[in-house]
This record gives structure tokens, C-alpha cells and sequence, in this order.
């Protein structure tokens, strides 16, 4: 009896997987196009108003947690890149997805971390810009287009300057 039972639960959920698996796939893709507008939190001073088509200047985003291994290995390249494109009208930001403040500023004290650090605490913005796997470095052209998005920062920003 438990060896049918087992067998009829396990065809349920090869089924499910079966049938389920093209949602699940589209729901967790990390690739957006465009960013919306939107305001946080920064860790240092009040709220962050990010307008992405507003014209200005390029923008780097990476999106980050303290539980992310890979997060802390790329902060010293992030760091350098900022450093190798200052005065060069980018704009670099780094967005926390879901994390408590004093999680957030451990971790920037532990790593360095040089950006402007913005509090996405309930993943709003993360959610709304399909941000589902960390980290995710994005670069947003100063017409609010997505020039790159993946899981580790550009070796290069030169094609976003264009």
C-alpha cells in the first residue's frame, strides 16, 4: 500500500514538474531590458531617487546580498572599476536585496565596499526589475537601456561611454 501510494505521489510530482517548468523558467529570469524609477533607502543618508531615462550619466548597478559568496569576491573589482571610471560621469550604485541595515553595514565594513549603498530591504525594486539570482551587475545607458546584465561586472564600461 505505501509502495503505491509512493509511486502515485512521485508520477504527481514528475507531472507538475513536467507541466510547471516553462513558468518557472520565465519567472526566474534575471533579464531585464529597461529599469524602472525608483527610491531607497541609502545606507549613509537619507532616500536615493534613481531616474534611469532622466538623460544624465551612465549608471552601474549591482545587486547584492551578505550571504553571497560571489558577492564578496567581486567587491574589490567593482571597487576598481569605480576608481578607473571616476570623473567620467558614472554613476555607481549598489543595491542590498533584502537584508537588515545592520547586515548591510557589516558587510560593507567587512568588504570595502565603495558604492552608494542602497537599502532594498522588502525587494521591491529587485522584484519589480525581475532580479532574481545574486549577484547581478546591470549598466544602464543614460537613456535608461540595459547595455549588460549578468552575474559578474563588465571587464569594461567602454561600450556604455559610446
Amino acid at each position: 500500500m505505501i509502495k503505491k501510494i509512493f509511486k502515485y505521489l512521485m508520477l504527481f510530482v514528475i507531472v507538475n514538474v513536467i507541466l510547471l517548468m516553462p513558468f518557472w523558467l520565465e519567472a526566474g529570469e534575471s533579464n531585464p531590458t529597461s529599469i524602472t524609477s525608483f527610491t531607497l533607502p541609502t545606507l549613509a543618508e537619507g532616500d536615493f531617487i534613481f531616474n534611469p531615462s532622466s538623460g544624465q550619466q551612465v549608471t552601474v548597478i549591482n545587486f547584492w546580498a551578505s550571504w553571497c559568496k560571489p558577492c564578496r569576491k567581486e567587491v574589490p573589482e567593482l571597487n576598481a572599476m569605480q576608481e578607473k571610471y571616476a570623473g567620467q560621469n558614472i554613476l555607481f550604485l549598489g543595491i542590498n536585496a533584502g537584508e537588515k541595515t545592520n547586515l548591510v553595514q557589516k558587510f560593507v565594513k567587512y568588504t570595502g565596499f565603495e558604492f552608494k549603498i542602497l537599502l532594498d530591504s522588502e525587494n521591491k525594486v529587485s522584484d519589480v526589475n525581475k532580479i532574481f539570482s545574486l549577484p547581478r551587475t546591470l549598466v544602464i545607458s543614460k537613456s535608461g537601456q540595459v547595455l549588460y546584465n549578468d552575474s559578474e561586472p563588465p571587464k569594461d564600461l567602454g561600450f556604455s561611454l559610446k
